[in-house]
């Protein structure tokens, strides 16, 4: 697929899990191609048990979630508030963290309250 290709791929893959109430977040860290790689690869592999078909259940995808080392030095890169940068910083002063996410898709994506 091209990059346009993937793009409107990418948005039905979102799309199409919000409709079945999966919601992703912290994806800004990775471009179109590296979040469809990871979809493919892992989440949409990723067996879940079927929720009640009703408005409060959901799945929510963090991206970063796993609480490894990586996943952490993404959060206080990419998404963390100053807050909680300088407490951070405050426990491990010679820490390097904040950069601009490469990318700006998570305040497009669909929310678990976007359609009540």
């Amino acid at each position: 697929m091209n990059e346009r290709q993937l793009a409107e791929k990418l948005w039905e893959v979102i799309h199409g899990l919000a409709r079945i109430r999966v919601f992703l977040s912290a994806t800004d860290h990775l471009s179109d191609r590296e979040l469809y790689t990871t979809l493919w690869r892992d989440v949409l592999r990723e067996e879940k048990p079927l929720l009640p078909d009703d408005r409060d259940s959901a799945w929510h995808v963090d991206l970063i979630g796993s609480g490894g080392d990586a996943d952490t030095d993404l959060y206080l890169k990419y998404y963390a508030d100053e807050s909680a940068r300088q407490q951070w910083l405050a426990d491990f002063p010679d820490y390097v963290m904040h950069e601009d996410a490469p990318f700006r898709r998570d305040g497009l994506l669909p929310q678990e309250d976007d359609d009540r």
